[in-house]
């Protein structure tokens, strides 16, 4: 399979996965993913593990992602590609929560958050800001053992943001991975339609 149908077949299976969760979320309040998603990390809560998840939360939030797109301005190379992607993805996030209105979980919230609660904002920019991360260094001439390392360490930063806020009861697990599969979407077609096509060829 060449990678042009690879990214098409890709592409096609997220965007099923996610009307599915869509359908889903539309239908019911809560289902059976949510119920299961929540009850299995819920087994884990404790203070130790709450801190960490503060940590992994802080590590998807807006001010963070913010003060690492500022820090990207350092980079004349990547900062375009870095600062576009995130601010596209953000207001994806922002239109789907405003369009679906889905309330919060009730009751089970280790945290204060405001606002909608599909997709998982935190979870959405988050994969779309790190995957693109995780992509450039994947591009990048590093030395391949560093380069596994540093994919490994952003998918892990990734996947516990998502965990997170499942964790600390702010987002149900539909919304956590409706976010993730957004970010793919978004990332499969910002890569090969804008990054591939307008950003790098001006480099």
């Amino acid at each position: 399979m060449n990678k042009k149908l690879l990214k098409k077949t890709l592409f096609i299976i997220l965007f099923l996965v996610f009307i599915v969760i869509l359908y889903l979320v539309l239908k019911y309040d809560s289902n059976i993913f949510d119920t299961k998603g929540y009850n299995l990390v819920s087994n884990y809560i404790n203070n130790t593990n709450t801190r960490i998840a503060k940590i992994f939360t802080f590590l998807g939030s807006t001010l963070f992602i913010t003060i690492l797109c500022i820090l990207s301005l350092l980079f004349k190379k990547y900062r375009i590609s870095i600062i576009s992607n995130t601010l596209i993805v953000v207001g994806i996030s922002q239109a789907l929560k405003f369009i679906v209105r889905r309330n919060r979980p009730i009751g089970i919230a280790l945290i204060d958050e405001t606002g909608f609660s599909f997709p998982s904002g935190h979870s959405m920019v988050s994969c779309a800001f790190y995957g693109f991360i995780i992509y450039l260094i994947y591009k990048s001439k590093l030395r391949k053992s560093l380069k596994i390392s540093l994919m490994v360490l952003f998918s892990l930063i990734i996947i516990n943001i998502g965990l997170s806020r499942i964790y600390l009861g702010v987002h149900y697990t539909t919304d956590v991975f409706a976010g993730f599969t957004l970010a793919l979407i978004h990332l499969i077609l910002f890569i090969e339609l804008i990054y591939k096509k307008y950003i790098l060829k001006e480099k």
